[in-house]
């Protein structure tokens, strides 16, 4: 089990979008979603579980991008691990894997499965998939950004992802 413990100092805490359904966060916020908080308190205090993980989660949307920096997180048995890497700010490859996110999410919360959306801190490419999902969901992006942002503050898409905003804008407008 390769299990790295997080950035204390980064660490925000995970946000409930749609209560006991949908959870945003970043690499640093999602041990007591994966594997409970005891068990989150154990492993990181010791490398080793106690007891059986709970994980509060059946699907794990991770967006982090592929990099040497990236925190080893053990994902426990039973968990549906999907990865859609992209780098922050590539409009390219957000155009090319967010489709590809946004089915497996709908997929996913069609099924009623309780899910976390992750990228590095939380803040921008996995908030752009959810921005996308509840915008369309709702018919609003503006009700979405705003439900989002009222959840967990620190959102920021980045600045290359705004054509992407805009085509949301118009859209889902109400």
């Amino acid at each position: 089990m390769k299990h790295q413990p997080p950035d204390w100092e980064s660490k925000y805490g995970y946000s409930e979008i749609i209560k006991d359904k949908l959870y945003l966060g970043g690499e640093d916020d999602i041990d007591e979603l994966l594997y409970g908080v005891v068990e989150a308190r154990n492993i990181n205090r010791t490398g080793k579980f106690e007891n059986q993980p709970t994980p509060k989660i059946d699907v794990w949307i991770d967006l982090r991008d592929i990099r040497s920096s990236n925190r080893n997180v053990y994902t426990p048995e039973g968990i549906e691990y999907i990865v859609f890497p992209f780098r922050d700010g590539e409009l390219s490859e957000a155009k090319e894997f967010l489709p590809k996110a946004k089915e497996a999410l709908q997929n996913r919360i069609e099924r009623n499965k309780r899910i976390l959306v992750t990228c590095h801190q939380g803040r921008s490419r996995s908030v752009m998939l959810l921005l996308w999902f509840l915008g369309e969901k709702g018919g609003s992006f503006t009700k979405a950004f705003k439900e989002i942002k009222a959840k967990r503050p620190i959102i920021e898409p980045d600045k290359n992802f705004k054509p992407l905003i805009e085509e949301w804008k118009k859209e889902y407008p109400n």
